[in-house]
């Protein structure tokens, strides 16, 4: 098991793979702030506690604008597309972010917590022409940190660079179901 870190690197092909990451991430909220225009909802984001994966897991709002029906909202006021609704589901599952595979990175780590297990997914970002990640606490979900890829970090260096990066571009951070 191992604490938080963070890590950077200059590799070209990490940094090419970690712009890209961050490209699609900002397509997918750019996506999903149009459907959210479109229709008059918010999107109701999860992750998949598997991959990592973000998904549309429902919306909250008035649907009127939605084609077929809608169900009632749940107890976390998010209302879905009716097994019938075809159309509303459709447009639902195009709203997911894959999570991308960084080289020499795990996708998240294992972490216990009482009777528990959960995973807390690996971030990363770019600033200039440095790649920058931080991994969870715990046990890597598949491989280790490459330290011929990536070297640690300490933290207020991590903390200032994601800092640059948020007022450079802004955060894009669209808001999740728990």
């Amino acid at each position: 098991m191992t604490d938080r870190s963070w890590w950077t690197s200059i590799d070209p092909k990490v940094v090419e793979t970690v712009c890209e990451a961050e490209a699609t991430w900002t397509m997918f909220a750019a996506g999903m702030k149009a459907f959210e225009s479109e229709y008059g909802v918010q999107v109701r984001l999860a992750v998949n506690p598997f991959t990592g994966d973000v998904e549309a897991v429902g919306v909250q709002g008035d649907v009127s604008r939605l084609p077929g029906r809608w169900t009632n909202p749940d107890p976390r006021r998010r209302r879905r597309p009716y097994k019938t609704n075809t159309e509303g589901r459709r447009l639902l599952a195009a709203l997911v972010w894959k999570r991308p595979r960084i080289p020499g990175l795990p996708a998240g780590m294992s972490v216990k917590a009482g009777a528990n297990r959960f995973t807390v997914w690996t971030d990363t970002f770019t600033l200039g022409n440095v790649a920058w990640a931080v991994t969870g606490p715990g046990v890597p979900v598949d491989d280790p940190v490459d330290e011929t890829l990536w070297r640690p970090a300490v933290e207020r260096e991590y903390v200032a660079a994601r800092h640059a990066h948020d007022k450079e571009d802004g955060p894009v951070e669209p808001a999740r179901d728990a």
